[in-house]
């Protein structure tokens, strides 16, 4: 009764809806704990918000291959907390669900086709529909409120509060560290990509960059070296590495070495 809720009422075990007070309440409270009751250094937020159809899941299939329009419409989460508190900010719920419904149901009828006039991009359903506009801006601001008040719930507390996703103004004063991410990225481009994400940044934030280490990221430890020494040239202030339990053991004894031959 707290997960995400599309269009059709069905339930996306998976997802916790941010909207609902009960998750919200988790949350801060297990925030607060990790960050008072021991001596954390960081509490990381990977994420804390809306999470949709697609989870990334062991033999997850889409018989019918949905647009990238479509998934979108089938993310928007329509539980009882989205409605009561969007219907309370002037939304028209009922109809932008009657709505999403009505173009899913066209496209799954008329699949691998579409029909013609079938809605295919966002920007333009947007100027047809002015309650998703709305929709999308509440799920944001349902998102980055969350964030803010896990930052207050974890006073009086110094840990840091890191965060995976790009910088905006709602949430730049209450987060300490952005993670980026260069997984699968040489060091060439681990190194642009490093000065994008600080170009977005700027000065006031620390960035760390997420390197995987698994699924054949890494081809030796010179590479690894290489990877590391990019981020640190391109600004960024630290790496993470991705993840233990799904790296092989050759991978993870190569991470002491790239370290050291970098600070």
């Amino acid at each position: 009764e707290c997960t995400v809720t599309n269009c059709f009422g069905d339930r996306y075990p998976h997802a916790l809806c941010p909207a609902n007070i009960h998750v919200r309440s988790y949350l801060k409270a297990l925030c607060s704990d990790l960050a008072n009751s021991l001596p954390m250094h960081a509490v990381q937020l990977e994420s804390p918000g809306y999470m949709g159809l697609t989870h990334g899941h062991h033999h997850e299939r889409d018989l019918t291959v949905l647009t990238p329009l479509e998934h979108t419409l089938m993310d928007l989460c329509f539980c009882d907390s989205c409605t009561h508190a969007a219907e309370s900010k002037n939304i028209d719920v009922p109809n932008l669900r009657s709505a999403a419904r009505a173009i899913l149901e066209s496209g799954m009828a008329s699949a691998p086709q579409r029909p013609p006039g079938h809605p295919d991009i966002l920007e333009h359903l947007c100027e047809t529909l002015p309650a998703l506009t709305s929709f999308l801006e509440f799920r944001q601001e349902i998102e980055d409120s969350l964030i803010c008040e896990i930052k207050t719930a974890m006073h009086p507390s110094t840990s840091l509060l890191t965060h995976f996703g790009s910088n905006n103004p709602r949430i730049a004063s209450v987060v300490d560290v952005y993670n980026g991410s260069v997984y699968g990225q040489k060091a060439d481009q681990t190194l642009l990509s490093t000065q994008a994400w600080k170009r977005t940044l700027g000065s006031k934030h620390q960035l760390h960059m997420g390197i995987r280490l698994g699924l054949n990221s890494v081809e030796n430890q010179a590479e690894l070296t290489d990877i590391v020494r990019a981020v640190k040239q391109g600004g960024g202030d630290g790496v993470m590495f991705y993840n233990y339990s799904e790296s092989p053991k050759t991978t993870l004894n190569w991470i002491k070495p790239a370290l050291k031959a970098n600070m």
